[in-house]
């Protein structure tokens, strides 16, 4: 992280958030460009399987009664990352 005299400079070069779920997914391999733009691109990184635990059913169904309903994604960096 770049240190200005005075003042905390800090430099964002990557953010990698999920964007969505893609229902059906097939497995891949290696990372799938599935669109890019002006400085971003989207990719399809992996199918994982969808984990759900009896004792979070009220927290499930607060969740999916929202209008926009959200996935939790835990992502943690592997040890090789390649070029993306």
């Amino acid at each position: 992280m770049p240190f200005v005299k005075g003042k905390l400079s800090v430099l964002v070069v990557d953010i990698r958030r999920p964007l969505a779920v893609i229902r059906g997914a097939p497995r891949v391999d290696a990372w799938k460009v599935l669109r890019k733009g002006d400085g971003w691109t989207q990719y399809h990184i992996g199918t994982l399987d969808l984990e759900l635990f009896t004792r979070e059913t009220e927290g499930y169904k607060s969740n999916l009664s929202n209008p926009e309903p959200k996935v939790y994604v835990i992502l943690r960096p592997a040890e090789d990352v390649g070029e993306h």
